[in-house]
């Protein structure tokens, strides 16, 4: 799940032209969904750093699968209740879940379970 999150901050800073904060307002809530697709990064170099920089990804090769992870009321998922702060919970399989506190500062991790 840590590749997901990471993976889904990557896809909000490349899909945007500046570099947002991250805040909860920009990730999935309740009965949303988004879709990544897995890409082979292997030599790929994103160029200089800083201020100003504009980075190109159109070389990347996005040719894997998409995976579409689904927001769901995390007081409705089993093991919500190791996490009574979260309150949304994260998942791409319908078994494995990721437990937010998502308010309107800061998205806060509390942590995931495996429900088979």
């Amino acid at each position: 799940m840590k590749a997901i999150v990471l993976s889904v901050a990557v896809l909000v800073c490349a899909v945007g032209y500046t570099q947002p904060v991250i805040t909860a307002d920009v990730l999935p809530e309740v009965a949303e969904s988004f879709s990544l697709t897995p890409f082979d990064a292997t030599g790929f170099d994103p160029g200089d750093t800083g201020a100003g920089v504009t980075w190109n990804f159109s070389d990347l090769d996005a040719s894997g699968s998409v995976e579409t992870t689904v927001a769901h009321d995390a007081s409705t998922i089993g093991g919500h209740e190791d996490f009574p702060e979260a309150n949304v919970a994260w998942t791409n399989d319908g078994l494995t879940f990721t437990f937010f506190k998502s308010n309107s500062s800061v998205p806060e991790n509390w942590g995931s379970v495996v429900n088979d």
